[in-house]
């Protein structure tokens, strides 16, 4: 059966308009059974993209809704629940997503006619892997911590606590298995790479034998759902917008991961260019060095020289006068030995 891919953005909101699939997408991960789900109004934003000659209009939309649930004690607890598809080859959008759940985080939700903050867990269905080494689906939940007992604290959660912190889970799609080890977990199974040709195919295929094998009563509603969408025109246009989205985004991170690289290796060439001048200006400075060394070398032996010749004149004007050797190695205060030397010239 040729389906539309979940993972585009429009289908996975028409997905998740049946409140059925969605509990069961929700209970699968977080594993918490709920008694009622309270999807709220669906906020979406417009990214306009100027391309030439036409402008691309993309709306980006996140799936929001309360859930109610039974605590321990027999009462209730309601609680936030934010899941982001990340199809997008930037992946994920941090910045965008931090500004969205502060704004999560301000608002108050409606719970009958009353007005309060909730707890909030958040989802992330993400196609790129950003980490190899992590788990096909991580969850992040918080412990309670006794940081004097170094314990792990064993009662209940608090309430206030909850309300500044919240609970993950980080679905990398691309390392999701067919199988799963749990009923449950039957219902993330149409994320599983194996029905994509590409991570850029606008379909997934599920082969028949498996839609008659596999008795399970949400993922059959999940097919029926997405095969309404692959008969809609609207999702389809819909479909279309995105992947000229992907493929914009796709071309402008290659543009510039191409000038990032040329950058790269300009600098490199550059630093390659400033060490082999240094090096020839070393080579040079130590030829300079040699050079001057054997100069200042030779200046000392034409003074040796100079001042041997002059000491020779000096002994023999002390000869001429009658002097001794002894009585001008007395007066010059210099070795007799010395005296021999010089007036030998060697």
């Amino acid at each position: 059966m040729k389906l539309l891919n979940p993972l585009f953005d429009t289908v996975f909101k028409y997905l998740l308009e049946d409140l059925d699939i969605a509990k069961a997408i929700i209970e699968a991960v977080i594993k918490k059974e709920i008694t009622e789900l309270y999807p709220s109004p669906q906020e979406s934003s417009s990214h306009e993209i100027k391309i030439k000659y036409s402008t691309l209009a993309m709306i980006r939309q996140d799936f929001v809704a309360v859930i109610k649930s039974v605590k321990n004690d027999g009462s209730y607890e309601y609680e936030k629940v934010i899941i982001e598809v990340q199809k997008s080859p930037v992946t994920p959008e941090i910045a965008r997503f931090r500004n969205y759940l502060s704004d999560k985080y301000r608002k108050k939700s409606s719970i009958g006619d009353k007005q309060c903050y909730l707890p909030i867990k958040t989802i992330y269905l993400l196609e790129d892997i950003f980490n190899p080494s992590l788990p096909a689906i991580l969850g992040r939940r918080g412990v309670y911590y006794d940081e004097i007992e170094n314990t792990i604290f064993k009662g209940d959660r608090d309430e206030i606590v909850e309300l500044f912190n919240h609970d993950s889970w980080f679905i990398q799609t691309e390392k999701l298995p067919l199988e799963f080890k749990e009923e449950l977990m039957y219902v993330l199974s149409v994320f599983a790479p194996q029905y994509r040709k590409s991570k850029s195919d606008k379909y997934i295929n599920i082969p028949d034998r498996e839609i008659f094998e596999k008795k399970h009563r949400i993922l059959s509603l999940i097919y029926r759902r997405l095969e309404a969408a692959t008969g809609n025109s609207e999702i389809n246009q819909a479909v279309e917008i995105e992947m000229e989205y992907e493929k914009y985004i796709e071309t402008i991170l290659s543009d510039n991961e191409n000038y990032k690289t040329a950058t790269i290796n300009a600098l490199k060439q550059a630093e390659q260019d400033r060490i082999e001048k240094d090096k020839a200006m070393m080579e040079k400075e130590k030829e300079r060095a040699e050079k001057e060394k054997e100069r200042a070398e030779k200046e000392k032996e034409r003074a040796e020289k100079e001042k041997a010749l002059l000491n020779q004149a000096i002994f023999k004007s002390y000869f001429i006068n009658g002097s001794t050797v002894e009585e001008i190695s007395k007066n010059l205060g210099i070795e007799i030995e010395m005296i021999n030397k010089i007036l030998s010239g060697s």
